[in-house]
């Protein structure tokens, strides 16, 4: 009997099976809506609490940081005026985490909707996604997978 690589049969599965592998299951997630991030962005998403919020403005992502006792997670975001300019952000989002934090994990889909960019290593915890053309990232302070799978878990995008 001859075993079937694996690519060939991955290449038969439906999509469906594929979307298994996104990372914290966001392509299940609902959507977000409008553009109150103050209101978009929860106060608290699992045991963290937002202790620092600065509204987006023209070319600039919004910012935010949770805290949940010595675990901080920084967040960026954003809402693209077209597919186009979020393709750009995140390829942008891409080359600076390239460059600055190196990595042997990392996990990258940026054709898919959700799209995403998934880091892990010594230097860096670090995971950003799209919700149709909302962006954002989540960064853990000192590298910390855990602190950035829990609060994960939780984000409701």
């Amino acid at each position: 009997m001859k075993l079937i690589s694996s690519a060939f049969f991955l290449s038969f599965l439906p999509a469906v099976f594929l979307a298994i592998m996104i990372p914290y299951n966001i392509s299940e997630r609902r959507q977000p809506a409008g553009n109150d991030f103050s209101k978009l962005l929860p106060l608290k998403v699992g045991q963290f609490n937002r202790v620092e919020y600065k509204d987006p403005s023209p070319g600039l992502d919004g910012e935010a940081t949770y805290r949940a006792g010595s675990k901080e997670i920084f967040m960026l975001f954003s809402k693209a005026d077209s597919k186009a300019d979020l393709r750009e952000t995140m390829q942008t989002i891409l080359d600076e985490v390239k460059t600055n934090k190196t990595t042997e994990a990392r996990t990258i889909e940026l054709k898919a909707d959700p799209a995403f960019i998934h880091f892990i290593g010594p230097k860096i915890a670090f995971f950003a996604w799209t919700r149709g053309l909302y962006c954002f990232s989540a960064d853990s302070k000192n590298a910390d997978k855990k602190s950035l799978d829990e609060f994960m878990t939780a984000f409701p995008y």
